[in-house]
């Protein structure tokens, strides 16, 4: 008896949710903090994401091409 069975896709759910979510976060920081806070918070993010893009790129490679000794 197989027991596979098949599985939601839940990705683009999560994504739109992640986008409500950050554009309402958005939004309070722009309330404190204005524009300025908005655009810098953005960039932090986008810099917290490219440093996790090299991690995994980097942990890939190692798992291709173990180092010896």
């Amino acid at each position: 008896m197989p027991s596979h069975r098949r599985v939601e896709n839940y990705t683009v759910p999560s994504l739109v949710l992640g986008l409500i979510n950050l554009l309402w976060i958005f939004g309070v920081i722009w309330v404190n903090w204005g524009l300025g806070g908005v655009v810098l918070a953005g960039l932090g993010l986008n810099h917290l994401i490219g440093r996790l893009e090299q991690h995994l790129i980097r942990r890939e490679a190692e798992r291709a091409w173990p180092r010896e000794g």
